[in-house]
């Protein structure tokens, strides 16, 4: 029965009529996420074609899907955890109710634990990567699930205070997986959106990583490096960004990457970056005494 609504689900004309005639339905497709491995399965692939409608994606939140899909995760070995990090990245893509609900701010004793539970499960043996290549297929989802709670200041403050991601977050920036590391640059950029998150940022050694590894002509990927060099510009807008930029030698590593990029978008950001903190010298640099 479970397959039959995977069949129906795949086209907008019967999602609107799921939306309209039978939203009960989204209720018992949550309740079988708990059931057996091969019904779970179906269930969670129904969610994820009904996860293209906003409104279906909150009466899933209603049903408690996200606090359903970890309790039954259980680790990186669950058979459905690919499915099932395909559901949660959906559904927090765009619902600031599931975003909530996964950041558990509803209960202070809970807030965090949903992403520490995930960091752990599979980001705890990141370390491994390289022996491991079979960790690459959980964490291409991790990490944009990630990027989506962390446009939300709770998810931002949950990663800078208590989880270890950030101490990961330089190694994640310079993985050899585009995904990844695309999931990692949209991490850091909505890390620094705030402008008073720099310095624990800087702390992590982020701007540094992100500058060598641009320096070095690493990021062959054009949106990757667009991402990097808005997070290096957010950089620009603190006093501790331009603070780091002039003690670290980042302005000549900035130099460097100017003379060698050639997309005209991203050298208009770095020629605007490079400006403003040449901008930021003149004014408090104090003139030579004659």
């Amino acid at each position: 029965a479970v397959q039959n609504v995977i069949n129906y689900t795949q086209s907008e004309p019967h999602l609107a009529y799921v939306e309209v005639e039978k939203p009960e339905s989204i209720k018992h497709l949550c309740n079988l996420l708990c059931d057996e491995d091969s019904i779970a399965g179906d269930a969670a692939q129904a969610l994820i074609n009904m996860s293209a409608k906003a409104p279906l994606v909150k009466l899933m939140v209603q049903y408690n899907v996200v606090d359903r899909v970890m309790d039954k995760m259980g680790s990186k070995a669950c058979p459905l955890a690919e499915l099932k990090l395909v559901l949660l990245c959906n559904i927090t893509g765009g619902d600031e109710g599931a975003v909530q609900s996964f950041l558990q701010t509803h209960d202070e004793d809970l807030t965090g634990m949903h992403m520490a539970r995930l960091v752990g499960w599979f980001l705890g043996t990141f370390k491994k990567f390289e022996e491991d290549k079979g960790a690459i297929k959980h964490t291409r989802w991790v990490m944009p699930l990630v990027a989506n709670i962390t446009i939300n200041n709770d998810g931002q403050e949950i990663v800078l205070e208590e989880s270890p991601l950030l101490i990961m977050l330089p190694k994640l920036l310079q993985c050899p997986d585009a995904i990844v590391r695309s999931g990692a640059a949209r991490i850091l950029k909505n890390l620094i959106i705030q402008l008073s998150n720099h310095q624990r940022v800087i702390d992590a050694d982020l701007p540094h990583t992100v500058l060598q590894w641009l320096e070095e002509g690493k990021e062959t990927n054009e949106d990757i490096k667009r991402t990097m060099v808005e997070s290096m510009v957010l950089f620009g807008r603190s006093t501790e960004g331009v603070a780091f930029f002039d003690g670290s030698g980042g302005k000549k590593s900035l130099q460097s990457v100017l003379e060698k990029e050639t997309n005209p978008e991203i050298l208009e950001n770095l020629r605007n970056l490079v400006n403003g903190l040449d901008d930021v010298q003149d004014v408090y640099v104090m003139p030579e005494p004659e």
